[in-house]
């Protein structure tokens, strides 16, 4: 029996997908008790990604793990009946509809709060409770278009190729939340509402580009920054065989003990003759490690 800091605790989960499933999980690697809450007739998508062999759905399996389970077509008045029931002794309830998707069906905070004072709803909205886009439909990507992030993944904008938002924005976000909730309500014994909007909560990841616009009032430029390319010994670089190796040594003590170990001492020197500017010493280093193999 899991024995964690949040032993005790109740969460009913009405999420789907990956942020709020995420989020659950974590509460429950903690050691509360999750329960999923899913639609009959709107299974989770994640039950048909990424099927083994064996066709067991492995995101699925990962996501919801140590969970228990239960459908309920939460327009019928059993189904009704069922989940208040569930709520009587729960600690939190975390959705992840539209802002106003479950108050429609009369399971919004404000429908639950006078009933179960103690309640702690959490929302997880791709754009929040406010303002013309907060019943926009969305992922991931759109998220990170919005909120300028996809400005500084590269030269041009790119995908990430993993979720920024829905992690980053969505699951941390409500997770530090709930656990902030929990503390606050050991001290007023009240739950409260949590609003997590995901595009809102991606604006972080661009903090050091705030700090540039802040200091040089220009906008940074994608893929060309301190941290995103412009740097040499803050870069990446193939090498012979066609393998990749990052190269992260800001300080000049750390990527001149990796010049020295690797025997590269020479290289060291000249390297500290062309780094007048980062790109021509971007571009001196760029043909050594090509000659070089990953494994020296």
């Amino acid at each position: 029996m899991n024995q964690g800091p949040l032993s005790g605790i109740k969460v009913i989960d009405l999420s789907l997908l990956l942020p709020g499933p995420l989020c659950s999980m974590y509460l429950g690697d903690m050691g509360a008790e999750i329960i999923k809450v899913e639609n009959p007739r709107a299974m989770d998508a994640t039950r048909v990604m990424f099927k083994k062999a064996n066709g067991a759905p492995s995101l699925y399996l990962m996501l919801n793990r140590n969970k228990k389970a239960i459908t309920l077509n939460l327009k019928k008045e059993k189904s009704r009946e069922i989940l208040f029931k569930l709520l009587e002794n729960a600690d939190i309830l975390l959705e992840g509809f539209r802002p106003d998707g479950l108050a429609k069906m009369g399971y919004g905070y404000d429908d639950l709060k006078e009933r179960f004072p103690k309640l702690i709803y959490c929302g997880i909205y791709g754009y929040g409770t406010e303002g013309k886009y907060r019943n926009f439909a969305g992922h991931d990507v759109n998220y990170l278009s919005l909120s300028g992030v996809l400005s500084q993944t590269g030269k041009t904008p790119q995908i990430p190729g993993y979720q920024l938002a829905d992690i980053g924005g969505g699951t941390m976000t409500a997770l530090s939340s709930i656990l902030a909730a929990l503390y606050a309500r050991e001290k007023t014994g009240k739950g409260q509402k949590i609003s997590v909007s995901m595009m809102d909560s991606s604006l972080p990841f661009l903090s050091l580009y705030g700090g540039i616009y802040g200091a040089t009032g220009k906008n940074p430029e994608g893929g060309n920054e301190l941290l995103s390319g412009k740097l040499p010994n803050y870069n990446v670089y193939q090498t012979k065989e066609g393998r990749w190796v990052a190269l992260g040594a800001l300080e000049d003590m750390f990527l001149k003990l990796f010049y020295d170990r690797l025997g590269w001492i020479n290289i060291w020197k000249n390297y500290l003759q062309k780094k007048k500017t980062s790109l021509n010493g971007k571009k001196y280093l760029l043909p050594i490690f090509l000659q070089k193999h990953s494994k020296i």
